[in-house]
């Protein structure tokens, strides 16, 4: 498992979650054993396991049964999904009132208080160990992997809260600094629409470079119009996945270029999403995820005594308010490779809607 966690501390729990499940249903079928044992003695089937399955024997299949009769029943209350006819029958000929004898098929087996008893303690058993190995176990292990590997996560902070208009990096790698050295201070802006377009820029860039002549031409990204001219034609297969020539790839091109410099030259500063702090120290980062963690409803009502009640140890109580006055909602962040940057701006309602639609 340890080996495992090398290509991801999900794939390491993972493993190690198969391997605690199966040994709690292992024990929880241990716990059955005198259930099993019942049910294959004579006592429970007075020895009526004729045409039973050998490896069903051990279960609560019943064949030791009669036809009683039963005047009060009705078809009705037979016919139903799922169908029980094969356990109601009439007889074939009728009373001196007009109406037929009546016949269930019951079952003569025993069964004895502590069948349920021992159930009972599987199902609280299993329910225990499934809470222990999930709620404490895991997350024990999963701490033992993550400082098995030396990741920028393990040195890194996410503020998910940050004041719009606090764009200035080196403000906040001042307030980061009270736990340790900091690194490296990312400012996360909501610029969606200017990556979206940078990105498909990008994208038709490359898509031209495509077209052209392999090993014949250097691609310039200065001179698009000459680029366009030297691209081959489209075949007969790029045309039936409706891909676009070289012209059209340039108009494209210009009409982003167009946009961007539209987006770029705007006065008003984008809002800030997201603020990622990377510490010299794995010290420092769990300095600051200790001293900065409150519980979520502080963080939206702006409670400041939650914060002020637990920095007794530092001189300064507002040294945890940045700013002096916003509490920050501090998290690890994930993986620079799994975060989506084009995301961080939307609210938890956007979220929320794309992940049930």
């Amino acid at each position: 498992e340890k080996d495992l966690a090398d290509l991801g501390v999900g794939i390491g729990i993972y493993f190690f979650t198969l391997r605690c499940l199966a040994i709690v249903l292992f024990l929880a079928g241990l716990i059955n054993i005198p259930n099993l044992l019942f049910y294959n003695s004579d006592f429970y089937n007075h020895d009526e396991e004729g045409g039973v399955p050998y490896v069903l024997q051990s279960s609560a299949i019943c064949t030791d049964h009669h036809w009683a009769a039963c005047p009060t029943c009705d078809r009705e209350q037979w016919n139903y999904f799922p169908r029980t006819m094969d356990r109601y029958a009439e007889s074939s000929s009728t009373a001196s009132d007009g109406t037929k004898l009546k016949f269930i098929k019951i079952n003569l087996c025993n069964f004895g208080y502590f069948l349920g008893l021992f159930n009972w303690i599987s199902i609280v058993f299993t329910s225990v160990a499934l809470y222990i190995i999930c709620f404490i176990i895991i997350k024990r292990r999963e701490v033992q992997y993550d400082e098995a590997q030396q990741t920028s996560t393990d040195y890194s902070i996410a503020v998910e809260n940050p004041p719009k208009d606090a764009h200035d990096a080196e403000q906040w790698r001042k307030f980061f600094s009270q736990f340790g050295h900091v690194t490296c201070c990312t400012v996360a802006i909501d610029n969606e629409d200017l990556v979206k377009a940078l990105m498909e820029r990008r994208l038709l860039m490359f898509q031209m470079q495509q077209l052209l002549p392999p090993g014949v031409i250097a691609f310039d990204k200065s001179d698009l119009g000459l680029m366009a001219e030297k691209t081959l034609p489209l075949v007969w297969w790029q045309k039936m996945m409706f891909m676009s020539n070289g012209e059209i790839l340039r108009s494209q091109i210009a009409k982003l270029d167009e946009k961007i410099m539209e987006l770029s030259s705007s006065e008003k500063k984008p809002d800030v999403s997201q603020i990622f702090i990377t510490f010299e120290t794995e010290e420092a980062q769990r300095a600051a995820l200790r001293r900065l963690t409150v519980r979520r409803w502080d963080t939206l009502v702006m409670n400041n005594n939650i914060i002020n009640n637990s920095s007794a140890r530092l001189p300064d109580e507002n040294l945890l308010l940045y700013d002096g006055k916003h509490i920050l909602k501090v998290t690890e962040p994930p993986e620079p490779s799994a975060v989506r940057w084009q995301d961080l701006d939307d609210s938890i309602q956007r979220r929320l809607t794309v992940l049930f639609v």
